[in-house]
């Protein structure tokens, strides 16, 4: 066996899996970098030229949207859900139209929910507007987020409809930063926002607020130069209701609704924005099996999304989707390899050929994978601290990031990725709450103003 797995460490296929793992998180990383520095330089030039969306925008965006309404889907939320409830309310916008749906709930959620509606006052609103609606949907049985949501937006009030999680905190002037956008642009189906890690009282929860900065904000920035983004975050999101409408609303099927929608959209031809000021304070898990459990279920999603839009994929009218959608496999096929290539290397070592383990390749380009991570990482704190200034105290952790998470993260999302691209979509997913250990420690979902853009 020791001769056959050193024969194998010598061929060109080995080769080959080597240059790949080593490579494409440099040339991904540098991409999104550069992407997202263009990104932001492009929003400070655009809003000086008067591009972007202004003040003037914000002022008819009131006039042609004057409603809001905010839909919070909720299963089993009794704990966060009345300061989710109270950060909605104090939303600035004219009038807020706010639907709370109960999907089958078993705690007291359902109580919690009716302490609002009979004593609005109670949520103590500190907002210059005073048009607050508060209504519910109770459904005995769960039917999941997506039927969850669609269920609110055929009573919603509102042509603008802003989702929220219910265990989060959206900032009050998220509205102000995602409407003008809908205003100047027609063919905006959707605006997303930047969720921010509100929980940060363990090393694990650390690693994912560093996470959503030198990962998910730095390529989202950069997919929205790109033209495309990969998915409008189910956590915080504003939507036109004519495109909820149009395209069916969101896929029960899907194991991530948002990243279903979000294609099945920008392949329709509507466009989605990314807004990083518009902040939403969220709960992440904060023990290893819920993130895995997580990262699973969005391994799952993308896998799913990316079978179920092959055909529309190929087309020569979709190709703007094509990085997108490029990026997405690739990515599939990095954290596989990465998988197959540590399992093959404990082969190697209980069989007595340890060095395997130890190709040059790997042990030189790992020390550059490493560098190049901590700049993305950097990198990612830099463009985020305006808005997120606490972001910085994260930065110590930065180091387990590129050693330990990624494993973790390449494991649980190739276990769910494979099975969504080779089934799709299969039956219609339930909830999959994240629940935090004990009382999370909350940072404020506030900032400092800056350019906006998409």
């Amino acid at each position: 066996m020791a001769a056959a797995l050193e024969a194998f460490s010598e061929s060109p296929i080995y080769l080959l899996w080597m240059i790949f793992l080593g490579a494409y998180p440099i040339v991904t990383a540098m991409l999104s970098i550069d992407s997202s520095r263009r990104f932001t330089l492009d929003r400070k030039e655009s809003s000086e030229a008067g591009i972007l969306p202004g003040a003037e925008d914000l002022a008819r965006a009131c006039e042609l949207f004057p409603v809001l309404t905010v839909i919070i889907p909720a299963r089993n939320e009794e704990k966060l859900l009345g300061q989710t409830i109270e950060a909605a309310l104090s939303v600035d916008w004219p009038k807020i139209d706010l639907i709370i749906v109960d999907d089958g709930s078993t705690d007291s959620t359902g109580e919690v929910i009716d302490s609002y509606i009979e004593d609005p006052a109670r949520a103590g609103t500190d907002t210059a507007y005073g048009d607050r609606r508060i209504r519910s949907i109770t459904n005995p049985e769960s039917k999941g987020k997506a039927e969850a949501v669609n269920s609110a937006v055929e009573q919603a009030e509102g042509e603008l409809i802003l989702v929220l999680d219910a265990d989060g905190r959206p900032d009050r002037r998220i509205a102000e930063l995602m409407a003008p956008h809908f205003a100047r642009y027609p063919g905006v189906a959707a605006v997303t926002g930047n969720p921010r890690v509100a929980n940060t009282d363990t090393v694990l929860a650390r690693l994912q607020a560093i996470e959503f900065s030198s990962t998910v904000s730095v390529l989202r920035r950069a997919q929205a130069g790109w033209g495309r983004v990969n998915t409008c975050t189910g956590m915080c999101t504003m939507f036109r209701r004519e495109a909820l409408v149009d395209l069916g609303g969101f896929d029960p099927k899907a194991a991530t609704e948002d990243i279903m929608f979000s294609w099945k959209a920008q392949l329709a031809g509507w466009d989605i924005f990314y807004e990083p000021r518009a902040l939403f304070a969220m709960q992440v898990p904060t023990r290893l099996a819920g993130l895995f459990r997580q990262r699973h279920r969005w391994g799952k999603g993308l896998g799913e999304v990316l079978r179920a839009s092959a055909p529309t994929l190929l087309r020569p009218s979709s190709y703007r989707m094509w990085p997108v959608a490029l990026e997405s496999f690739l990515s599939i096929v990095w954290c596989l390899l990465l998988v197959l290539g540590v399992a093959f290397w404990a082969v190697a070592g209980i069989a007595g050929v340890p060095g395997l383990g130890n190709s040059p390749l790997i042990d030189h380009w790992g020390i550059i994978v490493v560098i190049v991570s901590i700049l993305q990482i950097t990198w990612g704190v830099h463009i985020d601290a305006p808005e997120d200034p606490g972001i910085k105290g994260m930065l110590w952790v930065a180091p387990l990031y590129p050693l330990v998470y990624w494993l973790f993260n390449a494991a649980a999302g190739v276990s769910g990725s494979i099975p969504g691209l080779l089934r799709g979509p299969r039956s219609q997913v339930s909830w999959v709450p994240i629940r935090a250990a004990g009382k999370p420690r909350q940072r404020p979902a506030s900032g400092t103003t800056s350019p906006p853009d998409h």
